[in-house]
């Protein structure tokens, strides 16, 4: 709340330095992509294991393509919408 008073480029550092710091990569990249309301980087992470041997379930350590999905859906504007479903669908 401190960050934010200091203005929106004083908030933009803050966020990035904590996202980059997080351990928890839940919060590294799911929260992040809320947060930002750019799952380009999320969505990239799960359709890049689909194409790897030894992943059968498809998912992060914390987000199945499934729940890539159920996050893009609760946050995403429609047109991007469109464009996140064809990207899940290659």
């Amino acid at each position: 709340m401190i960050a934010e008073a200091g203005g929106p480029e004083l908030f933009n550092q803050i966020k990035e330095e904590y996202f980059s710091q997080h351990k928890d990569p839940f919060v590294k990249d799911v929260i992040k992509a809320v947060a930002e309301k750019d799952f380009s980087g999320l969505l990239e992470q799960v359709t890049s294991l689909e194409q790897q041997p030894g992943h059968p379930m498809r998912q992060l350590g914390h987000c199945s393509w499934k729940e890539a999905i159920a996050y893009v859906l609760a946050y995403e504007d429609t047109p991007k919408l469109i464009e996140v479903a064809k990207s899940l669908g290659d």
